[in-house]
């Protein structure tokens, strides 16, 4: 069957080349897309574990570190009320540059254990009530900074860069830091922290913790750290929104191949008829159909993956891997694989139809 079906898609190769595109670019959407939407919780939830604190403290019924607006004075009450080994609060601030870029930037305790995750590759480290910043190394590969040169965080506030650092982190890395008393000034914030990070003395009381702060502090939220940023509804909302384009760009590359597939057989029927007419099985003539369409999913998806590998890891390279995984889940391979099989296998009922519905003496017409 493969074979003629080879020589059946080879005939019309415009067509076929367009079909294969076709299903190539649903399915690198799909990775793609599904990729992203799934590794978000996990990497931002990687930013705040990567301190090695259990807990994570925000303002209640904020979702975004950056709009948290959490009182200093409430950092000790917290540590208290956990009965944890330390808590610090860190500002957090995502800034637009006048290039359109963004820049993170913390504000860290320099007395903290937080402050340790900022290693140093070049320069020196910050000292408290110094008006200097840390950069991370990627930001400075992308921004051309190194220790001794100028960085502008704000329009007008050019502060001289101390370091470059390394926290094994994208994100981090891709910001600065100051120290906490200069950053509350300089974004207007002081007394106030966007979160609190808080490590436990007995890991296993967290949920006990998660609940005394919480009754002791109801104007605060109090989650484990590595949930805290999957637990966000709005990253719900956007991988939920990711799969449904996904699953879109799946659905066109079906309807691609079921049109194809419709085409080729219906100028085909007298063909198709005639191996009737010579003994040829309804089976055994719409197993032509289904290798056609088998081959053009085959074709297309291995054309998608390679396409959606090459797209991630263009990615990572620009920059963008903080948002974008550069590997792809062989979990993720096979769910794709299963739904690109299950709409060609339904994209092939139509053509089917009219196969199966194919008499011999169609032949004679």
């Amino acid at each position: 069957m493969m074979p003629g079906a080879l020589r059946a898609l080879a005939r019309r190769g415009g067509r076929t080349t367009a079909a294969i595109a076709g299903v190539a670019i649903g399915f690198a959407a799909w990775i793609s897309l599904v990729s992203a939407a799934d590794d978000l919780p996990r990497r931002f939830g990687a930013r705040v574990a990567a301190t090695g604190a259990e807990m994570a403290v925000r303002q209640a019924g904020v979702g975004m570190a950056i709009l948290s607006r959490v009182k200093a004075a409430d950092v000790p009450r917290i540590r208290e009320a956990a009965g944890a080994r330390w808590a610090s609060g860190v500002l957090v601030q995502l800034i637009r540059r006048r290039d359109g870029s963004q820049l993170p930037v913390f504000g860290v305790d320099l007395e903290s254990p937080l402050a340790s995750i900022f290693t140093l590759e070049e320069g020196r480290r910050l000292v408290p009530g110094s008006r200097e910043v840390l950069v991370g190394r990627s930001a400075a590969e992308s921004l051309g900074r190194s220790a001794g040169s100028e960085l502008e965080i704000l329009p007008g506030d050019a502060r001289r860069v101390r370091g470059v650092f390394a926290s094994h982190n994208a994100f981090v890395d891709g910001g600065c830091a100051l120290e906490l008393g200069e950053a509350q000034r300089l974004f207007g914030m002081e007394g106030l922290v966007s979160l609190v990070l808080v490590k436990l003395d007995d890991p296993a009381r967290l949920r006990e913790a998660i609940g005394l702060v919480k009754g002791q502090q109801p104007h605060l939220h109090a989650t484990a750290s590595e949930l805290y940023f999957a637990g966000f509804h709005e990253l719900d909302a956007v991988a939920s929104y990711a799969r449904s384009l996904g699953l879109a760009a799946l659905v066109v590359a079906v309807l691609v191949v079921a049109s194809v597939l419709a085409r080729n057989v219906a100028e085909r029927r007298q063909e198709l008829a005639v191996l009737r007419a010579v003994g040829w099985s309804r089976t055994r003539v719409a197993g032509t159909v289904l290798a056609e369409g088998a081959l053009l999913a085959t074709l297309g998806g291995a054309v998608g993956l390679a396409g959606a590998w090459l797209f991630l890891r263009a990615a990572s390279v620009a920059g963008l891997s903080p948002w974008l995984a550069p590997a792809i889940p062989p979990r993720l391979v096979a769910e794709g694989v299963f739904l690109l099989a299950l709409g060609v296998g339904l994209g092939c009922v139509p053509a089917l139809v009219t196969c199966w519905a194919t008499p011999p003496s169609a032949a004679l017409r």
